[in-house]
């Protein structure tokens, strides 16, 4: 018979999963983003389809995120819902990840409130849910982590090759957290060798260890991108196209603009009481320092906390350059159980715990509050519809406005298609959602291709003038379309659709 301590630890990570499935689940169901939403779905669906990645397809995201997702819909169907809950699961994953790591500083009671506090913060309740990348980005991160501090428990250098694999991964969902990760694990080693006085060859092994785990988890993915000869496109979408967004939307990598995304002084951004995560890990981790510079006997404890610190710094340089909820939130994430852990001299009993419990909950009341207002919205007070077409929205619950809008769209490019079998249609728009409209699409949607593919446009514009298709457009509409008759705008949604005059 197991004793209950250790039937505690077995059963309460998977009531985590399955709280946290529930809550992500449920969220996820409702609304729809054609812009966010298409960004993920589009490439997922045409890979599902056989079509290449990076070459057939456009992603600016890593090719695992696109491969998970692809997988949801071979699962659940070719629906939006299924890389919806596809994050949803991932979501429930990376809860029982963080609850291991949790545990390893805190009790298991305490382990219970900062999975809540977790949980409770959740972006989904006041923005809508989107499968990111940064989700599955989450997942691997912090197994990188669990399996970095089983290598301290273990001395098995089998784990550092795993976390370098754990590193890899996250790369290969989000690429600048998985870069950022596998630096941080790199640097923690040198730092903890030059405060430790160690040689130089620990530093070196222990960093090529990391750095083969990364290369072989890496490897299955070069093979795909060479093998079907995309390494190219791949080069273009995933990493040229990456440092260019963050150069527009972070001010070109500007000190000035880092230091205000990293200390949350941007306008409109989350609050300065997101800074106190990463402010308490700094705390820990200068904290950790002073445990090793005196020479302790027992240093395996500061060790881990300096570790677990390394990756949350790595992890807080997701603020930048997008400060907004979801972003802060997934960044956070790692940091909440090393401040709980923190503030441990104020609650070595059930009662302080839960008078710390208390505290948190006043500190973040307006978060709090906030979340559960939004989040009761969403469920009793807005009506939601589903519709059957377009088909990527089927069990999606869309309020009012969205059943009605896309009903309309569907409508008027199914009927003009229908009407003219030889005809097909293409979007200029942004949202990528709206290539999913009809089957007859032409050409692969490329977003920001007059960065990375500055003859795509033109070769749309070649296509127009000879074929003469559907168009979808923007409610600004461009000016080599003055032989096309407008037959349905939205201003509300930038939208308009133009069929050719002759």
């Amino acid at each position: 018979m197991l004793n209950k301590s250790l039937r505690l630890n077995i059963t309460l990570p998977i009531y985590a999963f399955v709280l946290t499935l529930a809550f992500a689940g449920f969220f996820s169901m409702l609304e729809v983003d054609t812009f966010h939403d298409g960004i993920l779905l589009k490439p997922a669906l045409d890979v599902a389809k056989g079509k290449i990645l990076f070459k057939d397809t456009f992603t600016q995201y890593g090719a695992l995120t696109t491969f998970i997702q692809t997988l949801g819909i071979k699962i659940f169907g070719p629906y939006l819902i299924s890389l919806r809950l596809t994050a949803a699961l991932f979501y429930a994953a990376s809860a029982v990840a963080l609850w291991k790591i949790w545990l390893r500083f805190l009790s298991l009671f305490a382990t219970g409130v900062t999975f809540l506090i977790w949980l409770l913060l959740s972006p989904y309740y006041i923005l809508l849910f989107h499968p990111w990348s940064s989700i599955y980005a989450l997942f691997f991160q912090s197994l990188s982590l669990i399996f970095l501090l089983r290598f301290f428990d273990t001395q098995k250098k089998s784990f550092l090759i795993a976390a370098g694999v754990g590193a890899a991964l996250t790369f290969w969902c989000r690429q600048p957290v998985g870069v950022l990760l596998f630096a941080a694990i790199i640097f923690f080693w040198v730092f903890l060798a030059l405060i430790r006085r160690q040689s130089r060859k620990y530093v070196l092994l222990y960093s090529l260890l990391t750095l083969f785990g990364f290369i072989l988890g890496s490897l299955p993915f070069f093979f795909y991108l060479i093998r079907y000869n995309a390494i190219l496109d791949w080069w273009k979408q995933s990493i040229v196209l990456a440092f260019i967004f963050g150069q527009v939307k972070g001010g070109s990598f500007s000190i000035l603009e880092i230091f205000k995304s990293l200390f949350l002084v941007k306008p409109n951004g989350p609050t300065l009481l997101w800074l106190l995560w990463p402010l308490s890990c700094v705390y820990m981790a200068i904290k950790a320092i002073f445990k090793l510079i005196s020479d302790q006997v027992d240093q395996r404890n500061p060790i881990k906390i300096l570790a677990v610190s390394f990756v949350c710094f790595a992890s807080w340089l997701q603020y930048y350059p997008i400060t907004d909820y979801a972003h802060v939130y997934w960044a956070a994430s790692p940091m909440i159980g090393l401040s709980i852990y923190a503030l441990k001299p104020f609650y070595k009993t059930k009662l302080k715990t839960i008078i710390l419990l208390t505290v948190v909950l006043l500190v973040y009341h307006s978060k709090f509050i906030a979340r559960i207002d939004t989040a009761w919205y969403k469920i009793h007070k807005r009506k939601y519809y589903r519709i059957e077409q377009p088909n990527a929205l089927r069990f999606m619950n869309l309020v009012s406005s969205q059943a009605v809008f896309h009903t309309k769209v569907v409508d008027i490019v199914s009927k003009y298609l229908d009407d003219h079998p030889d005809k097909t249609y293409v979007n200029l728009h942004s949202h990528a959602f709206y290539s999913l409209i009809h089957p007859n699409y032409f050409r692969p949607y490329i977003y920001h291709n007059s960065v990375i593919y500055p003859d795509y446009r033109e070769n749309a514009v070649d296509y127009i003038e000879v074929s003469k298709p559907l168009v979808i457009e923007h409610y600004e509409i461009s000016d080599f379309l003055y032989n096309y008759q407008l037959i349905y705008i939205d201003e509300a949604n930038d939208f308009s659709i133009l069929i050719p005059t002759d």
